[in-house]
């Protein structure tokens, strides 16, 4: 729900151009799915089959796959892709996907460089060599000059083909893709910090705040910046029935009295 907040500001700000879809492969609350019909959330359920041949792990679902199936899904030749552990920090300005609609590309993303070292020697191993990854949490799509069906027929190649080296999922094929075809690099600090893996530099105040990877501000309650941030994020927004905010609190106040160390942080 934080993420479809977030866009919900954002679609406020650019003065309601767009139109935001919520692809799901199971159902969800009735409640919730009321509240997000009255915002204009269109939500889409999606027939898993179309991504059983693929595999999960972690904390992953296989839902991730969607994301290379979106253009197909709602017939869309350009559209942001954000994944749902995402809060919007400030006004986003949309400059960046103006000049990716001119740039040729497919994709594009926010580029990592010495962050990936491990996963830069792991798929370096396959056939194919690698200078830069991206994480796939925030994404353009651009098919205009590209057939979608084209894009998916060689993503599921690639999958059959380097699976071996396949660690992270779907974000594993994109990137096997845009080292082919290249992608239109957008600045981490306006699309996508991560706290898991970003330093800032002193007065450096990011935008869009991904909380990837298994530590999420739901699940591990501490007192790091951006946990602080996000729930924050849950009270200003009124949401946090659908966090289940006391429960969270109640955990956090009890992890206080029974640890004599301080506070534990994940970041």
């Amino acid at each position: 729900l934080l993420v479809l907040n977030a866009v919900l500001q954002l679609n406020r700000m650019h003065r309601n151009k767009f139109r935001i879809h919520y692809l799901l492969v199971e159902t969800i609350d009735s409640k919730i799915e009321k509240k997000l019909k009255a915002c204009g959330v269109n939500i889409v359920y999606v027939n898993p089959e179309i991504i059983t041949k693929f595999h999960s792990s972690h904390h992953i679902t296989l839902a991730t796959y969607l994301r290379i199936y979106v253009g197909a899904i709602l017939a869309l030749n350009k559209f942001i892709y954000l994944d749902p552990d995402i809060i919007l920090t400030k006004k986003l300005s949309l400059q960046d996907f103006y000049s990716f609609e001119k740039s040729g590309y497919v994709l594009a993303a926010v580029p990592g460089y010495e962050r990936w070292g491990d996963d830069l020697n792991r798929l370096n191993k396959s056939s194919i060599q690698f200078s830069i990854l991206f994480n796939a949490g925030i994404m353009f799509f651009n098919f205009e000059n590209y057939p979608v069906e084209k894009f998916i027929e060689q993503n599921e190649k690639i999958y059959e083909e380097f699976r071996p080296y396949i660690l992270w999922w779907d974000q594993d094929i994109l990137n096997f893709f845009g080292n082919e075809y290249g992608f239109y690099k957008l600045d981490f600090l306006t699309w996508n910090y991560i706290p898991l893996f970003d330093e800032l530099k002193p007065g450096e105040n990011p935008c869009i705040i991904h909380y990837a990877g298994e530590f999420k501000p739901w699940k591990h309650f501490n007192l790091s910046k951006w946990n602080v941030l996000f729930w924050k994020s849950v009270i200003l927004n009124c949401l946090w029935k659908e966090f289940h905010f006391l429960y969270y609190f109640k955990r956090f106040l009890i992890r206080i009295l029974t640890f004599q160390g301080g506070i534990k942080s994940y970041h």
